[in-house]
């Protein structure tokens, strides 16, 4: 069972939902995509820019938001 802190966690997160973002790998790449949607409380669903859609697991503290133009 999903505790309310939990759920107002999720909700605050789901607001970033369709937001740029850049993330660095473990090989020292930067990497950006938009969020797709909210895993858990602890990660997002990143949908990376590249030739063929492929979904990350980001964690929430990794994620740097970028600026739409």
């Amino acid at each position: 069972m999903i505790s309310t802190d939990e759920e107002m966690q999720l909700e605050q997160m789901e607001k970033n939902v369709g937001r740029s973002v850049t993330f660095e790998t473990d090989d020292g790449n930067i990497l950006r995509g938009k969020i797709t949607g909210v895993s858990n409380t602890e990660h997002y669903t990143v949908l990376i820019d590249c030739n063929l859609p492929w979904p990350w697991y980001i964690r929430k503290e990794a994620i740097n938001f970028v600026q739409d133009i």
